[in-house]
């Protein structure tokens, strides 16, 4: 595929986290999945920014663990970053490590309902700040000068924490996670999604067995059918021709639709 996916399971991710802050090792973990890629593909900012190679790329949909493996014969775990949000507090609140999460986006206090329904689940209290900016513009988010964002800039260094959750869309929230990561305390940052949405009881999971057999996105559009029938109905004939192209075609690094 265009861009370098890290062989990860739950544990080695986690420890991959918790490395990097322990070494101050400022980065970006970036979970992708069918939409992101088709996404980059007419954004080539976003394009570039996956191609960093101090940033780590995961498998988030199982769609992108089947690609690779059709491309390249490579089996890897899908690392579902709505999951891994889990297996990181569970790792903090089994050592009792006192690393700090901020949660950044969302709107209507969800951020904050999320922080407050995890922290509840996991007694050690690892996140400590839910902010919800202003809304921000993808013009705005490429600024790290412009008022909104510098503000955003500020408030993470009035409240420092370690590893920061930022859940504006994509691409708004990668592009934002890039410009930002010079400036901030912060060491580890996730573009996250939807994830708040989930722990604020928003939004329901696809049941485990639509999870495993890369289904969750039907679950989804069945829940949501107005606002995610571009993405799934047509998104997915998109992505699978972008495979199919890169297989007999042309080479993965060539980018299509530029």
């Amino acid at each position: 595929m265009d861009f370098d996916i890290y062989e990860f399971n739950s544990k080695t991710i986690v420890d991959e986290i918790l490395d990097c802050v322990s070494n101050n090792k400022k980065t970006i973990f970036f979970g992708l999945n069918a939409d992101c890629f088709n996404i980059s593909m007419v954004n080539l900012k976003y394009h570039k920014i996956l191609q960093n190679e101090k940033y780590y790329i995961y498998p988030d949909g199982m769609s992108i663990v089947w690609a690779n493996k059709y491309l390249n014969k490579i089996r890897q775990n899908r690392i579902v970053t709505t999951d891994l949000i889990l297996y990181l507090l569970k790792k903090l609140t089994q050592e009792k490590n006192k690393i700090t999460i901020t949660f950044l986006g969302g709107d209507k206090g969800i951020a904050e309902l999320a922080k407050n329904q995890l922290n509840k689940r996991y007694s050690i209290n690892s996140i400590q700040n839910a902010f919800e900016p202003t809304v921000l513009t993808l013009d705005e988010v490429d600024n790290p000068n412009g008022k909104n964002v510098s503000g955003l800039i500020q408030y993470l260094n009035d409240h420092p924490t370690d590893i920061l959750f930022v859940g504006l869309g994509c691409p708004k929230q990668e592009i934002l996670c890039n410009n930002i990561l010079p400036f901030i305390p912060q060491k580890v940052l996730f573009p996250c999604g939807g994830l708040f949405s989930y722990y604020a009881d928003e939004h329901a999971r696809a049941p485990v067995w639509m999870q495993q057999i890369g289904l969750e996105w039907l679950f989804r559009l069945m829940l949501e059918p107005k606002r995610l029938w571009k993405r799934y109905l047509i998104g997915n004939f998109i992505f699978i021709y972008q495979v199919v192209k890169r297989k007999y075609f042309f080479h993965t690094s060539e980018i299509l639709f530029s």
